[in-house]
């Protein structure tokens, strides 16, 4: 029994010890544990557009130029020539019959006068033949060189003809040769080209754009934009139906001619194409940006109670710069743009 006692005396001793050296601070102090900072996140901003009802046209574009229909070379015929005037330059509107360019035939003009006096040469001694009596060769030998003098005559009196450019119908100067008086040009060298400007078309060059890419066939109805006006015009020729015998000037071409004839218009004026392939008056429309295509379905991006949401559509008439939404999104959506 006593030895019990003693036993719990010791243990009592002991730890009233430890807690004597805990309490003075011989043993390490637990480190206070650090509060670690909370951010704060702030709520993503979307860019958004409402869908809307409205109109939606897929269409064909391109840019064109104004051509004529009938276009003339002017050159000096019948021989060449020191230029000794040029009365237009241009863009010059002309009328039938106006004076374009003259050659200098001062010395042509002294070779016809020349001539005609060979002419009457040879009349006289034809003449002089005949009432000699002379042989019937003679008598043809004569009339011959009264024939030949007589043509050589009317070609000179052509060539002079032909040393002043007319304009040959009313019309628009459209190119003129880099010459200047003085200068020397040589027969049938093109020095004008003449416009007819009762008659137009309008020519697109597609370049590297096929006619399908077009989707344009001859016979098509389109609108072509001069000036800010719309003039209504059809497809005339494409490069798959160029005549051969054209093929080179219209390679890569479609060539539109105009319903009605255009107004205060003139050769080489610019303008625009278009032709509507298809279009809608009441379409859902968003912005064509807004549509992304992946696993085979389209997905617009729509704010929801500001959540993010993925919507499953079907897309119809694609514009430039919308697209029609037949499913999957009302008028009114906010559509995520940004």
């Amino acid at each position: 029994m006593h030895r019990f006692v003693k036993k719990s005396t010791v243990l009592s001793l002991t730890a009233l010890t430890l807690i004597g050296f805990v309490s003075c601070g011989f043993l390490p102090q637990e480190e206070s544990v650090a509060e670690i900072p909370m951010v704060e996140t702030s709520s993503i901003t979307y860019k958004t557009k409402e869908a809307t009802v409205g109109y939606i046209e897929n269409a064909v574009t391109g840019n064109g130029t104004v051509m004529p229909v009938k276009q003339y070379s002017l050159t000096f015929e019948k021989r060449g020539g020191y230029l000794s005037a040029i009365y237009v330059k241009s863009g010059d509107q002309v009328k039938k019959g106006d004076v374009l360019a003259e050659l200098d035939v001062d010395s042509l003009k002294n070779e016809i006068e020349r001539n005609k006096l060979y002419v009457k040469k040879a009349e006289i001694y034809y003449q002089q033949t005949v009432a000699s009596g002379a042989s019937a060769t003679d008598v043809q030998l004569a009339e011959i060189d009264l024939k030949l003098a007589k043509l050589q005559l009317d070609d000179l009196q052509l060539q002079l003809d032909k040393s002043t450019i007319y304009a040959p119908i009313d019309g628009e100067i459209t190119y003129i040769a880099d010459v200047k008086v003085g200068d020397w040009v040589n027969a049938g060298s093109g020095l004008f080209t003449l416009a007819d400007l009762s008659d137009y078309y309008f020519t697109v060059k597609t370049g590297t754009k096929s006619t399908e890419d077009y989707n344009i066939a001859v016979g098509t109805a389109v609108t072509v934009t001069i000036g800010g006006k719309e003039y209504s015009a059809t497809v005339a020729m494409t490069p798959d139906t160029v005549p051969e015998d054209v093929a080179k000037s219209f390679e890569n071409c479609i060539l539109f001619t105009f319903d009605t004839a255009p107004e205060n218009i003139h050769s080489g004026m610019s303008g625009e194409l278009k032709y509507v392939i298809e279009s809608k008056d009441d379409a859902i429309i968003v912005p064509a940006n807004a549509v992304q295509y992946y696993g085979g379905k389209h997905y617009v991006p729509v704010l929801i109670d500001g959540i993010r949401n993925e919507n499953i559509v079907e897309i119809g008439i694609e514009g430039s710069t919308t697209t029609e939404i037949v499913s999957g999104i009302s008028a009114g959506d906010l559509v995520i743009i940004g």
